[in-house]
C-alpha cells in the first residue's frame, strides 16, 4: 500500500495494490491501482487504471477524473471537473444526489452506454406483426 500524506506539487504516477491519498495534491497525478482511496483535495486531473475509485466523504477534486478502465467509480466528497472514461458502474453517495449525473457530458466506453433523454420504446410498439 501506499499512503500519500501530502503535499504532491509535481506530476506523479502512484503504481500499487492500494492507494490512498490522505493529503494535498497539486498537480495532475497518474494511478494504477486495485484500489485507490482519495481523503483530501486534489487540484490537477486524475488519470486512473485499476478497480475502484473512491472519492471519500470530504475529499474534494478540482479538475477532471479520467478513468482507462474501472470496476466501479464511488463518489461521496465533492468532483468539479468531468468524470470521463471506461468504467462498469458509477455509485453517487452524497447526500442528496440520488442517481445525479456527475459529469456536464455522459462517459463513454465499451463498459457503460452513454444514458438518453428519450424514454425506451416499448416492444409492442416497436414491432407490428398484424
Amino acid at each position: 500500500m501506499i499512503d500519500v500524506p501530502g503535499p504532491v506539487n509535481d506530476p506523479t504516477v502512484y503504481t500499487a495494490q492500494v492507494v490512498r491519498v490522505t493529503g494535498d495534491v497539486n498537480a495532475d497525478v497518474a494511478i494504477m491501482a486495485q484500489v485507490v482511496e482519495i481523503y483530501g483535495e486534489v487540484n490537477g486531473d486524475i488519470d486512473f487504471s485499476g478497480q475502484v475509485l473512491h472519492i471519500r466523504e470530504g475529499a474534494v477534486i478540482k479538475g477532471d477524473i479520467r478513468v482507462k478502465t474501472a470496476q466501479v467509480v464511488i463518489v461521496e466528497g465533492v468532483v468539479e471537473g468531468k468524470i470521463s472514461g471506461s468504467y462498469g458502474a458509477l455509485e453517487d453517495r452524497r447526500a442528496g444526489a440520488p442517481n445525479a449525473p456527475l459529469a456536464p457530458s455522459p462517459p463513454e466506453g465499451p463498459m457503460m452506454e452513454a444514458p438518453t433523454d428519450r424514454p425506451p420504446e416499448s416492444a409492442s410498439a416497436s414491432t407490428n406483426d398484424s
